[in-house]
């Protein structure tokens, strides 16, 4: 594989194809990377906020079997969804 030379200002650069893709794969693999960490965080708030809720309900809000109901579906998608 041949290298393309590029002039810029005052310098020369030497572009290797190959390079240029890895460098391009390497940032959008950071970029990947950033959207598993929000995804992560957002899993970990609605886990929260589904835990909370969850507390809130206990207090009397409604009926102790359907507040069972609710809790043994709530146990189970957070253990499907890990």
């Amino acid at each position: 594989m041949s290298d393309y030379t590029i002039p810029t200002s005052n310098t020369v650069t030497t572009i290797d194809p190959q390079a240029t893709k890895i460098r391009e794969l390497q940032s959008n693999l950071n970029e990947l990377k950033e959207l598993v960490e929000h995804l992560q965080d957002r899993i970990k708030l609605m886990k929260s906020t589904g835990d909370e809720l969850l507390e809130w309900l206990k207090g009397g809000t409604i009926s102790g079997s359907n507040y069972r109901l609710l809790a043994d579906a709530w146990q189970g998608a957070k253990e499907n969804k890990r």
